[in-house]
Order: structure tokens, then C-alpha cells, then sequence
């Protein structure tokens, strides 16, 4: 804790596998003396959870980071470029915006995909969030 202070260092809790946001919550409840935060990984929400991404938007906000953002087709986590699988992402940015939650997106794909991504989100008229590529 103390040189995460020192150093102005928040730690970030993701989901994997998880079914619901409840686990990254109590995690990060847990992180009494360390800075905690979430980081929602979009496509393991869309495989792994049955929960809409605005139910996982909406229990993180108060704690939500940062969000990796990739398409993917529903059985595996491929990195696609938005808007070629079905991850349900312009339902995220709504609800973010419902929440006035902004996070830092990282897209989590190939240099090709993220830049046909960014092209997607600004079509789209949703980039008013700070993107990075990953």
C-alpha cells in the first residue's frame, strides 16, 4: 500500500472467468489499505456471463477504471474488431453514459483490428472516452 501511494499506483481488478460482477466487488471491498478499482474485460463478460454488460457496468461504476474492449463471437475471446462479433458494446458505452462513468478503453487487439475499431467508434459517435491500444 505504501508504495502504491508513493507512486500514485491504482491496482485493477479484471474479470476472467467470472459470472457475475459480485466477485470483482468484494475483491476490490476487500483492498482496504491498497487503491482498487475494475477493469471490465467486455468480451470475457459477453462468454463467460449470462448478466447483460449494463448489469456489470452498473455494479463496477462507482469502481470502474478501465475496460478492455474487443469483439468476439460468443464461444472464445478472438480480439475482433468491434462490430465483428456480437459483443453487445454500443449497450456498454449507453450504459457508461447513463452511469457518467468514463473509463480508460484499451482495445485488446491486433494494431489492424484497433484501428478499424476506431473507425467503427467514431462512426459511430462514441469516442469521447480516452482509447488506448493493447
Amino acid at each position: 500500500a505504501e508504495v502504491a501511494e508513493r507512486y500514485d499506483i491504482t491496482v485493477l481488478i479484471a474479470n476472467l472467468f467470472e459470472e457475475e460482477p459480485g466477485i470483482q466487488l468484494r475483491i476490490i471491498e476487500g483492498c482496504e489499505d491498497l487503491p482498487c478499482g475494475a477493469c471490465l474485460d467486455l468480451a470475457h463478460a459477453f462468454i463467460h456471463s449470462k448478466k447483460k454488460l449494463s448489469t456489470w457496468v452498473n455494479a463496477l461504476a462507482k469502481n470502474l477504471k478501465m475496460d478492455y474492449l474487443n469483439d468476439a463471437t460468443g464461444r472464445q475471446d478472438e480480439h475482433l474488431a468491434l462490430g465483428r462479433g456480437r459483443v453487445p458494446f454500443k449497450d456498454f458505452y449507453k450504459s457508461c453514459l447513463k452511469k457518467s462513468v468514463e473509463p480508460a478503453i484499451v482495445f485488446k487487439m491486433p494494431l489492424a483490428q484497433a484501428l478499424q475499431s476506431l473507425k467503427t467508434v467514431h462512426r459511430l459517435g462514441l469516442g469521447q472516452y480516452q482509447m488506448e491500444l493493447l
